[in-house]
């Protein structure tokens, strides 16, 4: 479903033949497959995670693909351990996840050579709509201004979610709605 978007993503970041790049939250390793082949043989991707399970599933996927130019290491973001410093950090729905992700981003920045890359592929659900009225999408976003409203952390807070004056909005996103507030 994200393929066609992450590799439009990447290819606009300026991911290509030899690069070294770090894969943050690589999950299965949808992402550090879709780098590799952006690289070549020539380049090398690290996919990163804290589940065992994925990254053994991970491993097992790129070597039916034919990748030789990837490796799969469990690390927690950001002490993600590199030899060297990379030429991008990437990952695609990791930064909804963590508590602190704008510093996790800066200290992923320290790991990436003058000039690099970081890129990031997000999904920000408290502005989710449907092309055509759908109940199930309405009762989604509500869902998700509910949890808002009552303490839970259905989107990550981001700048855009600030007034002038730097304070939090909260977003009634009841289906048809676009009203923010303090």
């Amino acid at each position: 479903m994200y393929a066609p978007h992450t590799d439009h993503l990447l290819r606009l970041a300026g991911l290509g033949p030899g690069m070294r790049v770090l894969d943050v939250g690589c999950g299965l390793g949808d992402v550090t497959m879709q780098a590799a082949r952006l690289v070549g043989p020539e380049g090398h991707v690290l996919g990163a995670d804290v589940d065992d399970d994925l990254l053994a599933a991970a491993r097992q996927r790129a070597k039916k693909a034919g990748l030789d130019n990837v490796a799969f290491a469990y690390a927690e973001t950001p002490g993600i351990p590199v030899d060297g410093s990379v030429d991008a950090v990437i990952g695609r729905l990791i930064l909804m996840h963590l508590k602190d992700p704008a510093s996790a981003v800066r200290s992923l920045g320290t790991l990436v050579r003058p000039g690099g890359i970081i890129s990031f592929q997000e999904v920000d659900i408290a502005y989710a709509t449907s092309e055509r009225a759908a109940p199930l999408a309405a009762a989604c976003t509500k869902w998700c201004a509910d949890a808002s409203a009552t303490g839970g952390e259905p989107d990550p807070g981001w700048p855009a979610r600030t007034d002038p004056a730097g304070r939090r909005l909260r977003c009634d996103r009841n289906g048809s709605g676009d009203a923010c507030s303090r």
